[in-house]
């Protein structure tokens, strides 16, 4: 019993915290019918481009554009495809 109740007591006072700063620069809005969670990619011959949160999202996306980085697959999307965005905190 004495395992158990020092077991919750390190679970409870380790705690969990939900303060990622890297979300702080995270946006988010609508693609489609999709709300998607985005980050800025930056900005390529004058078009701006969000990368999503999770790569799942890229299926969800009809006709996202597809970029070689750092030996990894993903998709942007242009800002232009994006309605109501907004930041995510």
């Amino acid at each position: 019993m004495k395992k158990i109740i020092l077991f919750i007591m390190m679970l409870v006072l380790s705690g969990c915290s939900n303060n990622y700063t890297f979300m702080d620069k995270a946006k988010v809005g609508t693609v489609g019918k999709h709300n998607i969670v985005m980050f800025d990619a930056g900005t390529r011959n004058g078009v701006q481009y969000y990368r999503p949160q999770f790569t799942s999202d890229c299926g969800k996306i009809y006709n996202a554009y597809y970029d070689s980085d750092n030996n990894s697959v993903t998709c942007l999307i242009r800002a232009e495809r994006i309605t109501n965005l907004r930041n995510y905190r």
